[in-house]
């Protein structure tokens, strides 16, 4: 057994503007998760308790519980780069880069259901129902068909050169995949598994998500530091926002009025107003941040911070959950302080710097 402290200060960073000014939410950055190897991709189970991360340096797959605060590994693939977790909280995807496989594991027991083959598997996408899983094949140019309940591989989808990052509509419709060398996003069908489009974005596209009302893709493009917003109903670029150097990482809010963008060179992650496209400032995490994910209760976020070997936590209060019926989130305000080690305010919020300690313990 292995125990790790850490000490940070949480300090509130901001403040979103919701329907109404009694629903004002302050961002706050918690204690960091601290890890063992270099943590790159995470993802949150449907009740805001477990998180996911994979460890390509170890071929580790961690559950850390973020209630307890402990921790778990088991070991997977070569390289793991991608992980998912079913909708309903049953299954989890993993994708090993290097020995070609897809690890399908049988949750909260983390018990092997058997690996897929899949060629360099990369980004991982659930059907709404869960039936279905769509994993990126990087070196074939394609995107693999998997029946999740049984590991059968349907017939594949070919997109563009070196394809990275997949999305699904919230109902089920379309897909979307982001291909890293060619500068497009392949659309395609998921009932009939056609391609139906593609849309030319900026460099290097990466990470890619629908808006959880289905009307917007954002795209990040590592290579020119921006997002591009793709219209579901048009297919075409309406929008492209400057974001911070090498965006990677990507996604919305559950109500979906604020998406974070990690920038791993500037060691930030950038709140974009989804309502207004315009970004707050940067919100400094951890080293090295590839990948960013909401917890589904809206309440937090976290960045996995690669060279930090952490997983950095943001803070929602109230939570950035789904709104109730016919209400929507809108309006953003953000404001950081210089980079002094005290994260600054918006004018009518009280500066709150509070020393924790969390610890972890691994088995």
């Amino acid at each position: 057994m292995r125990r790790f402290g850490a000490t940070a200060v949480l300090a509130v960073v901001g403040v979103l503007a919701l329907p109404t000014a009694a629903q004002a939410s302050t961002i706050t950055v918690d204690p960091p998760i601290p890890l063992v190897g270099n943590p790159y991709a995470a993802a949150i189970d449907p009740t805001s308790s477990t998180a996911l991360v994979v460890i390509p340096d170890a071929n580790l797959l961690v559950s850390y519980d973020l209630t307890t605060a402990t921790a778990t590994s088991v070991p997977v693939g070569s390289v793991p780069v991608a992980v998912a977790i079913s909708p309903d909280g049953s299954v989890a995807f993993v994708s090993n880069g290097s020995s070609n496989t897809v690890t399908r594991l049988a949750l909260p027991a983390l018990t092997s259901l058997g690996d897929v083959a899949v060629a360099s598997p990369n980004g991982i996408a659930f059907t709404p129902d869960g039936a279905t899983a769509y994993v990126v094949s990087v070196t074939t140019n394609s995107v693999a068909v998997i029946d999740v309940a049984t590991g059968a591989l349907g017939s594949p989808i070919p997109v563009g050169d070196q394809p990275v990052g997949v999305a699904l509509t919230p109902d089920g419709a379309l897909g979307y995949v982001t291909n890293s060398a060619a500068d497009t996003v392949t659309v395609f069908e998921v009932a009939t598994g056609l391609v139906i489009g593609t849309t030319v974005v900026g460099a290097t596209p990466w990470s890619i998500q629908v808006s959880p009302n289905g009307s917007e893709v954002y795209v990040t493009n590592v290579h020119s530091d921006s997002v591009s917003v793709i219209s579901v109903a048009t297919g075409t670029v309406v929008a492209t926002i400057a974001v911070g150097v090498g965006p990677n990482g990507l996604a919305f809010s559950p109500d979906g009025s604020l998406a974070l963008v990690t920038s791993s060179a500037g060691d930030s992650a950038w709140p974009i107003d989804v309502a207004s496209r315009t970004t707050g400032a940067p919100i400094g995490v951890g080293e090295y941040p590839l990948f960013v994910t909401f917890a589904p209760n809206g309440a937090t976020a976290y960045t996995s911070d690669t060279e930090g070997s952490q997983l950095s936590v943001l803070r929602f209060d109230p939570p950035l959950g789904r709104p109730a019926p016919g209400l929507a989130a809108t309006g953003l305000e953000l404001g950081l302080a210089p980079a002094s080690g005290v994260i600054g305010l918006l004018t009518g919020l009280t500066l709150v710097t509070v020393e924790r300690r969390r610890r972890i313990r691994h088995t």
